[in-house]
């Protein structure tokens, strides 16, 4: 397979020399060499019915403002967690 969109979010599940195993987010997983990831972290909004949307908080607490609707598909870059959030 080859990606067509680049800052999709993968995980590596494996290494051996300078190739990593990923998984993405659908399940599918191959060997990428190690130069063509990069260390931004990103995260893809899904959703059981595509047509529904994704609340954004502006804070890590559900009672706060919502700063974004997201649709099934669009990636974000995540810059920082918060604990048990």
């Amino acid at each position: 397979w080859v990606y067509t969109r680049s800052g999709l979010p993968v995980e590596i599940t494996a290494e051996f020399e300078n190739w990593r195993r990923v998984r993405d987010s659908e399940g599918a997983e191959g060997w990428v060499y190690h130069s063509l990831l990069s260390g931004r972290r990103t995260a893809v909004v899904t959703m059981k019915n595509k047509d529904d949307l994704a609340s954004l908080y502006d804070r890590p607490d559900a009672t706060s403002a919502i700063a974004a609707r997201l649709q099934a598909g669009v990636v974000a870059q995540v810059k920082k967690c918060a604990n048990n959030w």
